[in-house]
């Protein structure tokens, strides 16, 4: 139960990083212009340079928050495992792991879950009025299955005793509870939050980005807080 309240934790400052952080990457200048201009008097090939930049920029952000994300969580998770296991080292292989390996992982969630966004959901979206459901669940499933694998092998390092065999068995299980949640976010959000769009790769709005990130890593928590 405890490492579920890490998790609820991590969600909370994950968005208030996310937030500080903002939108660190630009358009290139020629780009600007076309972003300044709203695209008016442009040339096919232009545009067409503008949406790839557009979606360059987006895996760039994608990357960078989740796995910011990622990183504080597996950081904090592995600090309260070691805690839990009244060890030194292993608070210290454990939270070391869970922040690097859950945060390029991570990175690597929002790279993916991203890519499901681009080439996907958004065929889908302009094909119909609403994204159905099973694409949005394909979405995050997909952001938080990395997530969670990353941030399950990076904390599972800091066991005491069968240290690899420990880590593989967390990384699997972090897996499939980030997958799991991650996929049930959809109907989450259609109840708490009836006018969000579940089908976006990062939601959008405080309460609702931080309940995209709470449920994963709340389950994440459990799993890995029992497993420890």
């Amino acid at each position: 139960m405890s490492l579920g309240v890490v998790g609820a934790i991590a969600a909370i400052l994950a968005d208030v990083a996310i937030l500080k952080i903002g939108r660190v990457f630009e358009f290139s200048e020629e780009l600007l212009i076309v972003k300044v201009s709203e695209g008016r008097n442009q040339s096919p090939e232009v545009m067409q340079r503008f949406y790839e930049g557009l979606a360059i920029l987006d895996y760039k952000h994608a990357a960078l928050w989740i796995g910011t994300a990622g990183a504080m969580s597996g950081l904090l998770f592995g600090l309260a495992l070691g805690l839990m296991r009244q060890s030194r080292g292993s608070l210290v292989r454990g939270a070391i792991g869970g922040m690097v390996l859950g945060g390029v992982l991570s990175a690597c969630g929002g790279l993916a879950g991203n890519g499901v966004g681009e080439n996907i959901v958004s065929r889908i979206r302009m094909e119909k009025i609403e994204v159905p459901v099973q694409y949005a669940m394909l979405l995050h499933g997909t952001t938080w299955l990395i997530v969670g694998l990353g941030i399950g092998l990076g904390t599972g390092l800091g066991a005491r005793t069968n240290r690899v065999r420990f880590a593989i068995g967390s990384m699997f299980l972090g897996g499939i509870a980030g997958a799991a949640a991650g996929a049930f976010y959809p109907f989450l959000a259609s109840v708490a939050m009836p006018f969000a769009d579940p089908s976006l790769t990062i939601p959008e709005g405080d309460a609702n980005r931080v309940i995209w990130l709470g449920l994963p890593l709340v389950f994440v928590g459990l799993t890995l807080g029992r497993r420890g």
